[in-house]
């Protein structure tokens, strides 16, 4: 799992990271925690994206508090789990605000960690399908319903996305195992996503974004079989 933790007591991120390993010992689960100083950090370095299975964030922290890093944080990703450390209990309605799953008080308890983190674990596991990307240098997490399609450009992939384009080194063979059956190629360069189709015709298929997609004369027959299962329940 990859979990972010922010905190501008410096002392505190050897204790927090101590105790998530302990458990990822015990459960065999391999963590990475990605730790921030200022919530101006935190959101410098995850400029693009907020590629974590869950962020935990102390609310007492300098000109940005824990509970506007989330309102920010928010703005750009309604999905990616939030949590939040708190040595005082007045912040439970701001709390609701932006989603956040639990509130753990200081001094920071080993059993209520560990069951934010099993909490954490069943998401990542259990709930929406992504992808890993290397943008960059950095890596991105981009899940699968926010691809609108994905195209071959030589010997990289353009990731056609919901907040703009994506590259990445790789081909449409390697990447076409890690997607699910709402992609459907469309064109030798194509995969595209029916759940942002909204029609298609036997030269080009249209995205609910407005961008169009090219349909070759061997694919069409397939991409519009596909297209009416996937929206089966949904034909009058």
């Amino acid at each position: 799992m990859r979990i972010c933790f922010c905190d501008d007591e410096k002392s505190f991120h050897a204790v927090v990271e101590n105790m998530i390993q302990k458990w990822a010992k015990e459960k065999g689960v391999l963590c990475e925690v990605f730790h921030y100083d200022s919530a101006e950090q935190m959101l410098f370095e995850n400029e693009q994206n907020f590629s974590f299975d869950l962020i935990l964030l102390d609310i007492q922290m300098g000109k940005m508090d824990g509970v506007e890093l989330a309102r920010k944080i928010r703005e750009r990703d309604n999905h990616v789990m939030i949590a939040f450390l708190t040595a005082v209990g007045d912040h439970v309605f701001e709390g609701y605000e932006v989603q956040a799953v639990r509130y753990l008080m200081k001094p920071l308890q080993q059993e209520k960690l560990s069951e934010l983190l099993e909490l954490a674990a069943k998401a990542s596991q259990n709930n929406r399908k992504y992808l890993i990307l290397e943008v960059s240098g950095e890596k991105e997490k981009i899940y699968l319903e926010d691809i609108l399609a994905v195209e071959s450009q030589g010997h990289y992939l353009n990731f056609h996305t919901m907040r703009g384009n994506l590259e990445q080194k790789g081909t449409l063979a390697t990447v076409s195992e890690k997607l699910d059956d709402s992609f459907v190629q469309s064109h030798r360069s194509f995969f595209v996503n029916l759940s942002h189709v909204v029609r298609i015709t036997k030269t080009e298929c249209s995205l609910d974004n407005g961008e169009t997609i090219p349909v070759s004369r061997g694919a069409y027959k397939k991409l519009n079989e596909e297209f009416i299962r996937f929206y089966r329940e949904a034909i009058l």
